[in-house]
């Protein structure tokens, strides 16, 4: 693929991965090409598979025969799901084994072929994660399914290597919410290999309805874990048996899978420069590393100075921010009001010891759901209108753009140097 970018991106794609401009170029790779190049790859991780099932044999013993039947085990005209992790138990690693006969029937079909490459480890004292391995070892010795499923032993880097430029699909089932990230899902996108994942990690920011597949849905999530696991394998299911099985067999008058193809120049297209190590670092030196250094230089300046106020006023915000009290709110809101219509809060607030400056008093505005919570917030900021005694009385004006039932709470944050900070233990709230 490497070539097949140099050739139709330019050798620029590999100093600016993060440039979507250069991934549009993507659609000019010609489907020829890109579908030959795919099944090239495909064909070497059958050929590493092949020749790791034969290590494997010969290190449990087995006779020549069982030798021979490791050159013949998996079919490069296969659709290839390619599972690889570690085999902690909240990733699942037998969901798509929960239906074992429902699975034989998509695996077996002889028009349209499905097969599954699946490598991975667990920690030494994961018991139940070496019992999910236990398990997968099993299915795949089953006597209809011995060429259908491949367990890579010693899982490692380069199986890895093979993998994720090697399969059709990636699988990835994790207990929402969980997943941490997602970086093989990642890894596969660049390959043009197409997701089949869990809304959670990386895949909530990275599909986007054309570039892969979602198992399940996000909305509906039970507390019940064996309930959830049948839900998301059903779903597994029919992905593969309406969607992902006929798009892939669905071929021109040359063989080409247009379809296919098309998703897989999507999901190269939209992954590829937003999901990459460059993109990460230049932002992480945007948003963090370049503001700390210029903020620990400012910090510094005249001995510490700022330093020295900016902790006396941390603590004094740790010692004092308990007495805070959001007294009262009034507003000019009726029961119905129509879009746009210009509201009027006003809030008392006892600060005590801590300045004005100090905290941020925000309007948190929004429809109310069947729960009662805030959704779809717009936060705006209150500006103080005067001072009452030891109470300050703030005022916001927001325009009510909300169709349906709205609701608003107040919400007091505290302030560094201009700056809100959002600490869960420092937040306090009145809801209206």
């Amino acid at each position: 693929f490497a070539g097949l970018f140099d050739r139709y991106l330019g050798a620029v794609w590999k100093d600016k991965p993060a440039d979507h401009s250069i991934w549009k170029r993507i659609d000019s790779i010609p489907d020829t090409e890109l579908w030959r190049s795919h099944e090239r790859r495909k064909e070497r991780l059958i050929t590493f598979t092949r020749e790791r099932l034969k290590q494997q044999l010969k290190r449990r013993g087995a006779p020549l025969k069982a030798l021979s039947y490791a050159d013949e085990v998996l079919d490069p005209e296969a659709l290839t799901i390619g599972f690889a992790r570690r085999f902690a138990t909240y990733k699942r690693g037998d969901l798509i084994f929960r239906d074992l006969e429902r699975l034989k029937k998509i695996l077996t079909d002889k028009n349209c072929p499905v097969q599954m490459i699946i490598a991975g480890k667990a920690h030494p004292k994961d018991v139940f994660g070496k019992r999910i391995i236990q398990q997968i070892v099993n299915f795949a010795n089953d006597a209809e399914l011995r060429n259908k499923i491949i367990f890579i032993e010693d899982y490692d880097m380069n199986t890895a290597h093979y993998l994720v430029q090697g399969a059709d699909i990636w699988l990835n089932n994790p207990i929402r919410p969980q997943e941490a990230s997602g970086t093989s899902g990642m890894k596969a996108a660049v390959n043009g290999v197409l997701n089949l994942s869990v809304l959670d990690g990386w895949w909530c920011e990275g599909y986007n309805g054309e570039n892969g597949w979602v198992i399940g849905s996000i909305e509906n999530q039970s507390g019940d874990s064996a309930y959830q696991d049948d839900v998301d394998s059903r779903s597994i299911y029919e992905m593969l048996e309406r969607e992902i099985i006929p798009l892939y067999f669905a071929r021109n008058s040359n063989g080409l899978p247009r379809g296919w193809i098309n998703k897989m120049k999507s999901s190269m297209r939209s992954l590829t420069p937003a999901f990459n190590t460059n993109r990460m670092v230049e932002e992480y030196v945007r948003k963090f590393y370049i503001p700390s250094a210029l903020k620990h230089k400012k910090m510094a300046e005249n001995n510490f100075e700022n330093a020295k106020k900016s902790a006396w006023r941390h603590n004094n915000i740790a010692e004092n921010w308990k007495n805070i009290k959001i007294i009262s709110a009034e507003d000019n809101m009726e029961f119905e009001m129509q879009k746009g219509f210009k509201a009027s809060i006003t809030v008392r607030i006892y600060l005590g010891n801590i300045a004005p400056e100090d905290v941020s008093v925000q309007i948190y505005i929004g429809n109310i759901d069947t729960n009662k919570e805030i959704t779809n917030p717009v936060i705006s900021e209150m500006s103080i209108l005067s001072k009452e005694g030891n109470d300050y009385i703030y005022n916001c004006q927001p325009l009510l753009n909300n169709i349906g039932h709205c609701a608003y709470a107040i919400r007091v944050l505290p302030k560094y140097d201009g700056e809100v900070q959002y600490m869960p233990e420092y937040i306090i709230w009145k809801g209206n």
